[in-house]
């Protein structure tokens, strides 16, 4: 849509009509276009001549070039009429305001004294109210919190309802009534406090009388099970006259009647007496001595009797606090009489003030039908000279511009002539900028195809990006050859992903590990590309079945891709000013061993079994963030494998993706939801079920992420090895290396679990143990070479060539396994003992002991005796 806007500037020789073309953007295409504009044949125009300002004729005219004056008419009878209201709606305005400042003025004590005077009263109405409804709570507590809480509240509005009255000045309360109502309060201050006083005293003496009740009830107890089987001796007598005087103590703790509690504590006193004349009586030891212990505590306790007239006599105190505080009664009279009278000298004011409002409005009302009757005078007046001539001027323009041109009166010399001569110009310019526009269209034309051939090419681009990196992606084959039964979901949010996963056999196990790059589309799909050189490097060098040396290798080689070098990551300069890097999860599985080693970086494991879901979550720090530090360790958590599990892992994309009527999070919880009820299902039903609960959470919100998951159910049974023939790790052969003595140990249950394999004659799992056996002495050895080059080993020449013999041996032994050769294992066991023991005493000894030597020697600068050797063998 194109809008058009013209100006007319005047000079002091000739005045031209500037036009500006403006073109608003349509949010529904790309390129802005310009519809042309139809107009008439210039035969159908009526050509006007050039107009002029003529200084001479003052600022009310201007002249055409045939010296015609244009009077501005209109212009005076507009001013003029607007001028009359203007001045008319001043002097009403100004009366208003006068009369309102009065209205104002008297209207402020009402706001700024009755007003607040009255809140006031009111407030010491709901104080008072308030404070009698707390004191008649007192009596019905119990505990000495309760009470205590209740009393801190009364004293608190106490102190509100006097700050409250002293917001009362003179002459809202005089003074005399001033005087009464602070000697009412004092009054039931005292009042309260008497009775607050009371409560917490009957709080306190119950609770001893239930202290000697419960140790009452225990005696007793306690009485009747020595009692029991004493017959009718003195014993016996004895422990039943204790139990009858326990048993006044217990009546006098529950009777209402003081007479009866002084009648009780005197027949104890009897029962006590006729105790007395029975303890000479011999008894046993044991049976004297507990009777004295008996006595000791009843005697503790008879103190029941006065406790409990003293808890009746508090009760009579009470009630008579109770009833003083009538004093409350006259409290409220007196406030409510106050704020009856603040109510009606309030109501006194407001009446006179609206009498005042009432005459105001009669004389704004005159005056508003003076200014209407003008307005009525100066639209009849526009109507008739301006609307209708500018209505026929706007049908003429329009006819031009639909393309049915109708011609336009020019007569007359004011304003509205002088706007169809102007207009008649501006059809002129309009035509030559048209002729401008189709050009820059054609341009514009040109540009955007331009546009569309390179978007093509980057698109192919992205595509033939986007094979590349799902070839890099495990394929079906060795998923399922890792795991038998297994689902993923990995759904990029663009053409390419940030997402990765990796599953391959590693050491004697399996390795699947998730990896979350930071971004996603092509810079995700960049980060995916260093992870993944960080993963085939670092798998390499960590220890296989160990996921957090992996991770932490990983974390290195993708921080030192991310950052110019060390120094940079400890707080030099970066490449970049943002922190990149990636979220990851490893499991290790390994079947024969019964047990999965998970490690995480900002990454949890979902553990399925049933309807029960776990999640196990890894470390807090990711991968090569600028961060966390070049030497972060990871941790790994071992899991025993159930046939019956599920575990999951999955990348935030899917946890993150906002939907629902409230755009939550899909979240942790409602992923534990989903997977507790995929129990039973097969791998590609679970995918379904999982990929419907995210679709249908999402509903129409955009993908915010890459999303990835992948869920494989544990499998495998742990090999054991019987003690009596299975190789173990003692102390002649250790090493003192702590990193070639665990690779020993790796080593010693490899051998182990071949034995049982052969013992079992499983020739499939057979093969596979080989290869775990053999994949993992391959990097054992790899492992103990780089530690004889970094410390400079002499005899590794000598150690290397061993391994090389073990390596060719292993390999033809596959060889024949493979071949079928059904003797190929024929004292295997043995020879693996024999080399390992054999290798581990002589080679993997000495080695060992190098090592420690040059250790020592770090810490040590003197010559040691084993560089002096190597300088003689060197010479």
């Amino acid at each position: 849509m194109a809008i058009i806007s013209c100006s007319l500037r005047k000079s002091g020789r000739l005045s031209s009509t500037t036009c500006a073309l403006r073109s608003l953007p349509d949010a529904s295409k790309s390129l802005i276009t310009m519809p042309r504009v139809g107009l008439a044949p210039s035969s159908t125009l009526v050509p006007r001549p050039p107009m002029t300002f003529n200084p001479t004729t003052g600022p009310e005219t201007f002249l055409l070039s045939s010296d015609k004056p244009v009077r501005r008419r209109i212009a005076l009878v507009l001013r003029t009429g607007l001028t009359g209201l203007t001045f008319l709606t001043l002097v009403a305005t100004g009366g208003a305001l006068a009369a309102f400042w009065g209205l104002t003025r008297d209207l402020t004590p009402i706001v700024t004294e009755a007003l607040p005077a009255l809140a006031s009263a009111n407030e010491m109405m709901r104080l008072v109210k308030t404070i009698d409804a707390d004191a008649r709570r007192l009596p019905n507590l119990e505990g000495d919190f309760a009470i205590e809480t209740v009393r801190g509240q009364i004293e608190t509005l106490t102190v509100a309802l006097r700050a409250t009255l002293d917001t009362l000045g003179e002459p809202r309360l005089p003074s005399p009534e001033r005087v009464a109502l602070e000697g009412i309060i004092t009054q039931m201050e005292g009042t309260l406090h008497r009775l607050t006083a009371l409560i917490l005293e009957r709080s306190q003496a119950d609770a001893k009388l239930a202290r000697r009740t419960q140790a009452l009830v225990e005696l007793r107890a306690q009485i009747s099970a020595a009692a029991q089987g004493k017959g009718d001796g003195s014993a016996a007598q004895q422990a039943w006259t204790l139990m009858e005087a326990s048993g006044l103590m217990l009546a006098a703790l529950s009777s209402p009647d003081p007479r009866q509690i002084v009648d009780l504590s005197r027949a104890y006193g009897r029962q006590m007496d006729a105790l007395a004349a029975l303890t000479d009586a011999p008894l046993g030891h044991d049976e004297e001595l507990l009777r004295d212990r008996t006595l000791g505590r009843l005697d503790a306790l008879s103190d029941v009797f006065g406790l409990r007239l003293e808890r009746q006599r508090l009760d009579v105190r009470i009630q008579g606090a109770l009833r003083r505080l009538v004093v409350m009664d006259r409290l409220v009279q007196a406030v409510d009489e106050i704020a009856q009278a603040l109510t009606r000298s309030s109501l006194d004011r407001a009446t006179v003030l609206e009498q005042r409002l009432a005459r105001l409005t009669q004389v704004m009302v005159w005056i508003s039908v003076l200014a209407l009757l003008s307005a009525a005078a100066l639209l009849f007046f526009v109507n008739r000279r301006v609307v209708a001539r500018m209505v026929s001027l706007q049908r003429g323009m329009h006819s031009h511009v639909v393309g049915d041109p109708l011609p336009l009166s020019t007569k007359g010399d004011d304003e509205v002539a002088a706007m169809a001569a102007s207009f008649l110009h501006f059809v002129r310019e309009v035509r030559a900028r048209e002729a401008r526009l189709e050009a820059q269209r054609q341009d514009l034309d040109q540009t955007m195809n331009e546009l569309s051939d390179a978007y093509g090419v980057i698109s192919s681009s992205i595509q033939y990006a986007s094979s590349i990196q799902r070839a890099i992606l495990p394929d079906e084959t060795t998923l399922h050859r890792c795991f038998p039964e297994v689902f993923v979901i990995w759904e990029p949010r663009d053409v390419v992903a940030g997402d990765i996963y990796w599953c391959r056999p590693w050491g004697d196990g399996v390795l699947l590990l998730l990896g979350d790059c930071t971004g996603h589309g092509v810079p995700g799909a960049f980060m995916t590309l260093i992870a993944n050189g960080a993963f085939h490097g670092a798998i390499l060098e960590a220890p296989p079945g160990d996921p957090a040396a992996l991770l932490a290798r990983m974390h290195q080689l993708i921080q030192g891709v991310l950052i110019r070098d060390r120094a940079a990551a400890e707080g030099a300069p970066r490449l970049s000013a943002v922190d990149d890097g990636m979220e990851a999860g490893a499991c290790f599985l390994n079947p024969d061993a019964g047990v999965m080693i998970f490690a995480g970086a900002r990454f949890s494991l979902f553990v399925q079994d049933g309807e029960t879901v776990e999640e196990i979550a890894g470390n807090r720090h990711g991968l090569g963030y600028r961060k966390v530090p070049h030497d972060a360790t990871f941790t790994n958590v071992r899991l025993p494998i159930s046939t019956s599990a599920w575990y999951i892992l999955s990348t935030d994309g899917l946890i993150d993706q906002v939907g629902g009527e409230r755009r939550r999070a899909f979240g942790k919880r409602r992923l534990r939801e989903v997977l507790a009820g995929l129990d039973s299902l097969p791998p590609e039903a679970r995918k379904a079920v999982i990929l419907e609960a995210l679709r249908a959470h999402q509903g129409d919100e955009m993908r915010r992420d890459d999303v990835s998951l992948i869920g494989f159910k544990g499998y495998g049974e742990a090999l054991v090895a019987d003690e009596s023939w299975a190789l173990t790790l003692d102390d002649a052969l250790l090493t003192g290396v702590r990193e070639i003595d665990e690779d020993h140990l790796k080593l010693f249950e490899l051998v182990n679990r071949v034995g049982v394999v052969l013992a079992r004659n499983d020739t499939e799992r057979l093969a596979r143990l080989i290869s775990d056996l053999a994949s993992y002495t391959h990097w054992h050895f790899r492992h103990e070479e780089r530690l004889m080059q970094v410390h400079d080993y002499p005899g590794s020449a000598q150690h290397k060539r061993e391994h090389d013999l073990l390596i060719q041996q292993t390999t033809a032994l596959q060889a024949r396994l493979a071949s079928g050769d059904e003797h190929a294992t024929d004292g295997l066991m043995d020879f693996l003992a024999d080399w390992l023991r054999l290798h581990i005493q002589v080679m993997d000894k000495a080695l060992g002991e190098y090592l420690l030597a040059f250790e020592a020697e770090k810490n040590d600068p003197a010559p040691s005796a084993r560089e002096t050797g190597r300088t003689g063998e060197t010479q």
